[in-house]
């Protein structure tokens, strides 16, 4: 038992210190001067959400998952002035599941063809394309790699009085091309 517990000293040690000494070294996407600009390619999309439906005074909620594949998307992000491109098609499996822990599978497929345009603030990141502005956040950005995030949340009232209310965050990674 005194093995186990010097052990456990030890490794606890190791962790304290090897953890001290990478958080001296990390860098933020604050402190990184990369640019955005340049043409980029999808390499992955994913997305969560959650979906309350509300009418009278019944609710019903569930949540979502989608993940991309068969992607062959472009991103084009030009300087002056700040045009956005984002071109390409791309197949999502998206999984509902119920308030009962059933699960739904749907596929989906996507032809898309924006145009607009980007600005960046530190690591806020927003794209508007066709007078929709979607909010987002980089979360990671290198020469070669770009990963943002786009929360959003929307409420719709339907013709029968349904409420539909909806959260979703989407992923986004890039590499430059």
């Amino acid at each position: 038992m005194k093995i186990l517990g010097r052990l456990f000293l030890s490794l606890s040690l190791i962790v304290v210190l090897g953890c001290s000494q990478d958080s001296d070294n990390e860098t933020t996407v604050e402190q990184q001067e990369f640019e955005v600009t340049g043409n980029w390619r999808l390499q992955s999309y994913s997305y969560f959400g959650s979906r309350t439906d509300i009418l009278n005074d019944e609710v019903t909620q569930s949540e979502f998952v989608g993940v991309g594949w068969d992607m062959d998307m472009n991103m084009v992000l030009a300087d002056e002035p700040n045009s956005y491109t984002y071109a390409g098609t791309y197949f999502v499996d998206h999984v509902v599941t119920t308030q009962e822990g059933n699960e739904i599978l749907y596929y989906g497929y996507f032809d898309v063809d924006d145009v607009g345009t980007w600005i960046r603030s530190n690591n806020s990141f927003n794209l508007e394309v066709d007078g929709e502005t979607k909010q987002g956040v980089i979360t990671e950005l290198t020469e070669n790699t770009l990963e943002y995030k786009i929360s959003s949340s929307s409420s719709e009232t339907t013709y029968d009085g349904l409420v539909i209310n909806i959260t979703r965050t989407d992923t986004f990674n890039y590499i430059r091309q």
